[in-house]
């Protein structure tokens, strides 16, 4: 496998792992207590839908 491919797959890696992180930290701070009031029903689809195009 020649270095360019690794490096594609290490940046698809790399960009699935920070809309994870970015979900999970935003689905944390809108279902808290003290969390914001901030709904957006059409961001978790469009990560869902990035995900399965990266």
């Amino acid at each position: 496998m020649s270095w360019e491919a690794q490096l594609a797959g290490a940046a698809s890696s790399l960009l699935f792992v920070v809309l994870n992180c970015a979900m999970n930290i935003y689905t944390k701070w809108l279902f808290s207590p003290g969390g914001g009031d901030f709904a957006l029903p059409w961001t978790m689809l469009a990560v869902q839908q990035a995900e399965a195009s990266a």
